[in-house]
């Protein structure tokens, strides 16, 4: 299962890549992803925070 740690992780892993490109678009769409990753990563927080079970803990389990 991907954690929301994982997810804070590969959001600043996304982040370091964006800085090291030299291409503006490129720069602009792995910021995007980081974002997406990091908004994820804190709405489940959240969640978890006030108590709600997660719909679906871990999605693999259904691509069986």
């Amino acid at each position: 299962m991907v954690t929301p740690r994982a997810m804070m992780a590969f959001a600043l892993d996304c982040k370091r890549w964006s800085e090291e490109t030299q291409n503006a678009s490129d720069r602009e769409i792995i910021m995007q992803v980081s974002k997406t990753w990091l908004d994820t990563a804190l709405h489940i927080q959240r969640r978890i925070a006030l108590g709600d079970e997660l719909a679906m803990p871990d999605l693999r389990t259904k691509l069986n």
